[in-house]
Protein backbone atom coordinates (compact mmCIF):
# COMPACT_ATOMS: atom_id res chain seq x y z
CA UNK A 1 0.00 0.00 0.00
CA UNK A 2 1.61 3.15 -0.88
CA UNK A 3 2.71 5.11 2.26
CA UNK A 4 0.65 7.21 4.14
CA UNK A 5 -2.33 5.48 2.71
CA UNK A 6 -4.59 3.20 5.42
CA UNK A 7 -7.18 2.72 2.92
CA UNK A 8 -8.48 1.57 -0.74
CA UNK A 9 -11.83 1.37 -1.14
CA UNK A 10 -14.71 2.40 -3.77
CA UNK A 11 -15.81 6.24 -3.37
CA UNK A 12 -18.77 7.36 -1.77
CA UNK A 13 -21.65 8.96 -3.53
CA UNK A 14 -20.65 12.41 -1.65
CA UNK A 15 -17.35 11.61 -2.82
CA UNK A 16 -17.80 11.03 -6.31
CA UNK A 17 -20.40 13.95 -6.67
CA UNK A 18 -17.50 16.07 -5.26
CA UNK A 19 -14.87 14.75 -7.30
CA UNK A 20 -17.13 15.43 -10.21
CA UNK A 21 -18.25 19.21 -9.42
CA UNK A 22 -14.58 19.09 -9.17
CA UNK A 23 -15.09 20.50 -5.79
CA UNK A 24 -17.20 23.21 -6.88
CA UNK A 25 -20.43 24.13 -5.29
CA UNK A 26 -21.93 25.49 -8.37
CA UNK A 27 -24.98 23.59 -9.00
CA UNK A 28 -23.96 23.40 -12.44
CA UNK A 29 -25.28 20.25 -14.43
CA UNK A 30 -21.59 19.31 -15.44
CA UNK A 31 -18.12 20.84 -13.81
CA UNK A 32 -17.97 22.42 -17.56
CA UNK A 33 -21.14 23.84 -17.59
CA UNK A 34 -24.84 23.16 -18.39
CA UNK A 35 -24.89 21.60 -21.45
CA UNK A 36 -23.46 17.91 -23.16
CA UNK A 37 -23.81 16.65 -26.34
CA UNK A 38 -21.28 13.88 -26.53
CA UNK A 39 -18.65 17.06 -27.60
CA UNK A 40 -17.04 17.20 -23.81
CA UNK A 41 -17.66 13.53 -22.21
CA UNK A 42 -18.74 10.24 -23.89
CA UNK A 43 -22.56 10.11 -24.34
CA UNK A 44 -25.22 9.44 -26.48
CA UNK A 45 -25.21 12.85 -28.48
CA UNK A 46 -27.93 11.95 -30.25
CA UNK A 47 -29.91 13.02 -27.56
CA UNK A 48 -28.54 16.33 -25.98
CA UNK A 49 -28.85 18.18 -22.72
CA UNK A 50 -29.31 21.97 -22.55
CA UNK A 51 -28.68 22.61 -26.15
CA UNK A 52 -30.83 21.06 -29.08
CA UNK A 53 -27.76 20.90 -31.10
CA UNK A 54 -26.66 16.87 -31.38
CA UNK A 55 -22.83 15.59 -31.11
CA UNK A 56 -21.19 12.77 -31.48
CA UNK A 57 -22.42 9.12 -30.54
CA UNK A 58 -19.89 6.75 -30.17
CA UNK A 59 -21.50 3.59 -28.81
CA UNK A 60 -19.04 2.20 -27.16
CA UNK A 61 -16.35 2.81 -24.30
CA UNK A 62 -13.49 5.38 -25.43
CA UNK A 63 -9.94 5.53 -23.98
CA UNK A 64 -9.87 7.06 -20.47
CA UNK A 65 -8.77 10.79 -20.42
CA UNK A 66 -9.89 11.36 -24.56
CA UNK A 67 -11.87 14.22 -23.22
CA UNK A 68 -9.07 15.62 -21.31
CA UNK A 69 -7.91 18.35 -23.56
CA UNK A 70 -11.72 19.33 -24.23
CA UNK A 71 -12.84 19.80 -21.32
CA UNK A 72 -10.49 19.55 -18.46
CA UNK A 73 -11.41 18.41 -15.13
CA UNK A 74 -10.23 21.42 -12.47
CA UNK A 75 -8.12 18.27 -10.31
CA UNK A 76 -7.15 16.91 -13.93
CA UNK A 77 -9.98 13.56 -13.41
CA UNK A 78 -10.71 11.87 -16.58
CA UNK A 79 -14.34 11.00 -17.61
CA UNK A 80 -16.27 11.97 -14.34
CA UNK A 81 -18.61 12.43 -16.61
CA UNK A 82 -19.87 9.83 -19.76
CA UNK A 83 -17.70 6.91 -21.02
CA UNK A 84 -18.52 4.24 -18.18
CA UNK A 85 -21.17 4.40 -15.20
CA UNK A 86 -18.88 3.99 -11.87
CA UNK A 87 -19.46 1.91 -8.59
CA UNK A 88 -20.32 3.73 -5.53
CA UNK A 89 -19.43 2.16 -1.90
CA UNK A 90 -23.41 3.20 -1.07
CA UNK A 91 -26.30 0.86 -1.20
CA UNK A 92 -28.82 2.56 -2.94
CA UNK A 93 -31.30 4.22 -1.33
CA UNK A 94 -32.90 8.16 -0.65
CA UNK A 95 -29.77 10.09 -0.92
CA UNK A 96 -31.48 13.59 0.79
CA UNK A 97 -31.81 10.62 3.52
CA UNK A 98 -27.95 9.79 3.54
CA UNK A 99 -26.63 9.90 7.54
CA UNK A 100 -24.89 13.21 8.54
CA UNK A 101 -21.01 13.50 8.59
CA UNK A 102 -18.07 14.71 6.40
CA UNK A 103 -18.58 11.53 4.46
CA UNK A 104 -21.74 9.77 4.91
CA UNK A 105 -22.38 6.70 3.28
CA UNK A 106 -25.38 4.44 3.15
CA UNK A 107 -23.89 1.43 4.39
CA UNK A 108 -27.69 -0.34 5.57
CA UNK A 109 -29.16 -2.47 2.34
CA UNK A 110 -32.62 -0.70 2.83
CA UNK A 111 -33.73 -1.85 -0.77
CA UNK A 112 -32.43 -5.54 -1.53
CA UNK A 113 -28.58 -5.14 -3.29
CA UNK A 114 -28.93 -2.52 -5.43
CA UNK A 115 -25.46 -0.42 -4.79
CA UNK A 116 -25.27 2.88 -6.84
CA UNK A 117 -23.33 3.96 -10.06
CA UNK A 118 -22.85 7.54 -10.73
CA UNK A 119 -21.41 9.14 -13.67
CA UNK A 120 -23.45 7.79 -16.94
CA UNK A 121 -21.77 6.24 -19.57
CA UNK A 122 -21.24 6.04 -24.12
CA UNK A 123 -24.72 4.15 -24.21
CA UNK A 124 -26.98 6.70 -22.40
CA UNK A 125 -28.49 10.16 -22.81
CA UNK A 126 -26.21 12.92 -22.11
CA UNK A 127 -28.95 13.56 -19.17
CA UNK A 128 -27.84 11.06 -17.55
CA UNK A 129 -24.38 11.69 -17.28
CA UNK A 130 -25.17 15.16 -15.04
CA UNK A 131 -23.09 15.55 -11.62
CA UNK A 132 -26.11 15.06 -9.92
CA UNK A 133 -27.65 11.81 -12.14
CA UNK A 134 -27.38 8.48 -10.30
CA UNK A 135 -28.65 4.96 -10.70
CA UNK A 136 -28.75 1.40 -9.13
CA UNK A 137 -27.96 -2.20 -9.71
CA UNK A 138 -26.59 -5.18 -8.69
CA UNK A 139 -23.31 -5.33 -8.37
CA UNK A 140 -22.98 -8.93 -9.67
CA UNK A 141 -23.59 -7.90 -12.63
CA UNK A 142 -20.90 -7.09 -15.10
CA UNK A 143 -21.61 -4.94 -18.05
CA UNK A 144 -19.73 -3.48 -20.46
CA UNK A 145 -20.70 0.34 -19.65
CA UNK A 146 -19.90 -0.10 -15.52
CA UNK A 147 -16.55 0.56 -14.56
CA UNK A 148 -14.96 1.72 -11.29
CA UNK A 149 -12.20 4.06 -9.76
CA UNK A 150 -10.67 4.04 -6.62
CA UNK A 151 -9.93 6.15 -3.25
CA UNK A 152 -6.83 6.58 -1.46
CA UNK A 153 -7.65 7.90 1.95
CA UNK A 154 -5.10 8.39 5.16
CA UNK A 155 -7.79 7.71 7.53
CA UNK A 156 -9.96 4.37 7.91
Amino acid sequence: MPTGVKRIALPSEVQREWACRGGRGNGQAFYFGDSLNGDKANSDGDYPYGTRTKGTALRRPEKVGSYDSKAPHPWGLSDMHGNVWEWCEDYYGDYDKLPRGKNPVQIVNLIGFARVLRGGSWLNRSKNCRSADRFDYNPDVGLNYFGSRVVLSPQD
